[in-house]
């Protein structure tokens, strides 16, 4: 009888992995226009689906997902792009936008997927839009997160596609969202101690009493009103 349980276990195991990857490789972009598609690494990875879809041009926006294979027939372009605040993705807005425009005029369309189809690819794919149908930021934000929405490009990102509808259409329709400030670290013991000033002098005087007379000139201007 337990040899039965354990492979009935087994069977009903083996069949739910059946199932996650039958969903993982049907996975579908997300269409947003007929020459383009966004999505993440599972959609990128569903080559017999893109094919289906008409998708004949991939951009691959991260520094470390693997290009379709050369033998799959598929162009491909790298943005190589970190999902980091500081990242300039901006470098990579005309090339991203002419590689689009070629599926198009090819009679192809292209696929532009990061890790998630979130931020990095969802960030090029904006500014495609405010390039090349001279939509305002507010605009294609919309258009896209109708389509998917689960779009969220990080704060470096919005303030780099806000710049290039400043600087495309001379205004700002995005107001870019305050993220919390990071809190102050204490040099003595690398507590994280608050956001203000005032909190790291009180934390230095309190908890490193002992030391505090090596930090005046830093104390000093803790408590200097501003």
């Amino acid at each position: 009888m337990l040899k039965i349980a354990v492979h009935v276990r087994l069977e009903h195991m083996l069949q739910r992995l059946r199932c996650l990857q039958d969903a993982a490789a049907t996975a579908r972009p997300t269409r947003l226009l007929d020459h383009l598609w966004v999505g993440g690494a599972v959609e990128a990875n569903s080559l017999h689906l893109l094919r289906h879809l008409g998708v004949t041009h991939v951009l691959n926006a991260t520094d470390d997902l693997l290009l379709p294979d050369p033998d799959a027939a598929f162009r491909s372009l790298r943005c190589a792009v970190r999902d980091m605040e500081e990242e300039d993705i901006g470098r990579f807005f005309d090339s991203a936008a002419a590689f689009i425009d070629a599926a198009r005029e090819s009679g192809g369309a292209a696929l532009v997927h990061c890790h998630e189809g979130k931020s990095r690819s969802v960030t090029l794919v904006l500014a495609y839009f405010m390039q090349a149908k001279e939509w305002t930021l507010k605009q294609a934000l919309d258009f896209v997160s109708a389509a998917r929405p689960q779009v969220s490009p990080n704060a470096g990102f919005m303030a780099r596609l806000i710049r290039l509808e400043e600087s495309l259409h001379g205004t700002k329709t995005v107001k870019l969202k305050k993220t919390k400030p990071e809190p102050r670290v204490c040099p003595v013991c690398s507590d994280k101690v608050g956001i203000s000033l005032q909190s790291l002098s009180v934390h230095i005087r309190t908890k490193h009493s002992e030391v505090a007379a090596d930090y005046e000139p830093l104390l000093r201007s803790c408590d200097s009103p501003k």
